[in-house]
């Protein structure tokens, strides 16, 4: 956002003199919004012989900043089993292993803001 005002300058003569400039402001963004989940809860299903890779579903956060401060990566926490994969970039959600699909259990969504913003796929 920019804005633009013009100011005037005038000395205590008689007459008095004036001269006046324009000030251009430019309001810069920073990284002051955190990243939010498009929804409160995602509801997932998977075949547990469905094949490694096979996105299961996605994951979507946005984050009110301009660029660069409203990237989101995604990444998943407490995943002990490795069994199931969250792409970084664009949050699609698949089994890692033939095993991710047998050991699947619910998960919590949470977030982290740091210069980018990182949504957490929390495994419980």
């Amino acid at each position: 956002m920019c804005v633009c005002v013009q100011v005037l300058a005038v000395d205590g003569g008689d007459p008095a003199l004036t001269g006046s400039a324009v000030v251009i402001v430019s309001v810069l963004d920073v990284d002051d919004n955190v990243a939010e989940f498009t929804e409160d809860n995602y509801q997932m299903s998977v075949p547990e012989n469905s094949a490694v890779g096979v996105v299961v579903g996605h994951v979507t956060a946005v984050d009110d900043d301009l660029s660069p401060y409203n990237v989101v990566y995604y990444e998943l926490l407490d995943d002990d089993t490795n069994s199931f994969h969250i792409d970084r970039l664009n949050g699609q959600y698949h089994p890692a292993s033939a095993r991710g699909c047998a050991v699947a259990r619910c998960a919590k969504m949470t977030q982290v803001t740091q210069n980018t913003s990182v949504c957490k796929y929390v495994r419980q």
